[in-house]
């Protein structure tokens, strides 16, 4: 991503449910960084959003059957 990205900066961050974190202290920059206004952010949205669940990949991907997801909880 870095050698393809051109004159653009990146900000590449963890989707959880704590917004404003991942937005900041847990993201990394691709590039020169950009002053990020967090007013429109949520601390704690109290759930883990999905990602991607039109495509059914990454969190909003059913897990196979034999992973029993509350045994690591």
């Amino acid at each position: 991503m870095e050698l393809n990205r051109g004159d653009l900066s990146v900000l590449i961050h963890p989707l959880t449910r704590y917004e404003i974190l991942d937005h900041t202290v847990r993201a990394s920059w691709l590039g020169p960084s950009i002053a990020l206004d967090p007013s429109e952010l949520r601390q704690d949205i109290g759930q883990t959003p999905l990602q991607y669940p039109e495509l059914k990949m990454g969190y909003s991907k059913n897990p196979p059957s034999f992973l029993n997801i509350s045994s690591f909880v």
